[in-house]
């Protein structure tokens, strides 16, 4: 009896292995048939050389971050496959595409268009590990329709005459910026210069757009300038970049990396936290007919009383979608000019 109960057993134990096997089969060809497809999708588009079917190009871009030594070398490795294959090409990031488009005129053209987004990409800005970032605001709103009368309603804050009015704002954070590099104009010490340039940047956002001081640090005057310091607004913006770009190319990584992913959670929640407190207190004195700044913040708000007004959160969302996509372009566009003028010694003199 008891020789049979074992043969039983034994028997039961293969076909649990058997299932487990065949299940296992059937999920990886379920994936490479994903993965395939996905790719036959968009074959009509460029794509980079990878080396791994079932990873795609993150396996690229990882080795390519372990080997860079600049502060986010993938960005370079964008560049270098546009050079090979052209300014419109698609990754593969497992069984996800991402179209890449690097010609200004084509940027515009997919910005402005009813073209909807990538909806994938939109999630990552969205919500960062499961915590609202971006939310619903114009980067993320994936329909055309929902997005335009969005952007109609920010239109006449970033007009050219409106924004004429903020150059003393502007002008205050570049004061300050050249007083941080004065001390380390001595011909020997070296100035990562980008790093400074960004908290610059959100400065001048800080400014412009809210009057206000949140990079606390990069204004204390009286301080050794640290950029990215987590002090700062400019390493909360760093990290949720950070935290954005790990959370679209590895699907798995909360699972892998709970207590990055947890990090990666607070700091949504103390940019969120950071947005709505200022817009309360603008909206609290605007009710109260307080005198209020000169920026763009208080122009929205008073435009938006005529029309629609978002719902609280959208501005939130609206807020740090300001900040994430004018940082970096501002930062890359001030570093530009001085890279221009140095090449220039005329222009210079």
């Amino acid at each position: 009896y008891i020789t049979i109960m074992s043969a039983n057993v034994n028997q039961i134990a293969l076909y649990l292995l058997l299932a487990l096997l065949l299940l296992a089969a059937l999920g990886i060809s379920f994936y490479a048939l994903l993965v395939a497809y996905v790719r036959w999708k968009y074959a009509h588009l460029p794509s980079p050389k990878t080396t791994s079917f079932f990873v795609g190009h993150a396996y690229e871009l990882e080795q390519f971050k372990r080997r860079g030594n600049g502060e986010n070398p993938r960005d370079e490795l964008y560049i270098e496959w546009a050079f090979e294959v052209g300014n419109v090409y698609v990754i593969f990031l497992y069984w996800r595409s991402v179209v890449v488009v690097l010609n200004p005129a084509d940027v515009e053209t997919v910005s402005l268009s009813s073209l909807h987004k990538n909806t994938i990409i939109a999630n990552s800005f969205a919500n960062l590990f499961g915590v609202r970032l971006l939310g619903n605001g114009l980067f993320t709103i994936a329909t055309y329709e929902v997005w335009k009368p969005r952007r109609k309603l920010y239109e006449s804050a970033f007009n050219v005459s409106h924004l004429k009015g903020l150059i003393p704002n502007f002008s205050k954070s570049v004061d300050l910026f050249l007083s941080k590099l004065a001390p380390l104009a001595d011909g020997k010490t070296k100035v990562p210069l980008k790093r400074y340039m960004r908290d610059s940047a959100v400065d001048v956002i800080s400014e412009v757009m809210f009057s206000s001081d949140f990079n606390t640090e990069w204004r204390d005057k009286a301080s050794t300038p640290r950029p990215g310091s987590e002090q700062g607004l400019s390493y909360l913006m760093g990290e949720a970049n950070r935290g954005i770009e790990m959370s679209y190319l590895y699907p798995f990584f909360k699972f892998l990396h709970p207590f990055e992913a947890q990090h990666f959670r607070e700091v949504a929640r103390t940019l969120r936290t950071i947005g709505s407190n200022c817009i309360q207190a603008r909206i609290k004195a605007l009710e109260n007919n307080e005198s209020i700044h000169f920026d763009i913040l208080s122009h929205i708000l008073r435009a938006a009383a005529s029309n629609e007004l978002p719902d609280f959160e959208s501005l939130v969302d609206d807020f740090i979608t300001f900040y994430l996509g004018g940082v970096e372009t501002t930062a890359n566009t001030l570093l530009f000019a001085v890279i221009q003028v140095h090449q220039h010694p005329d222009v210079l003199e």
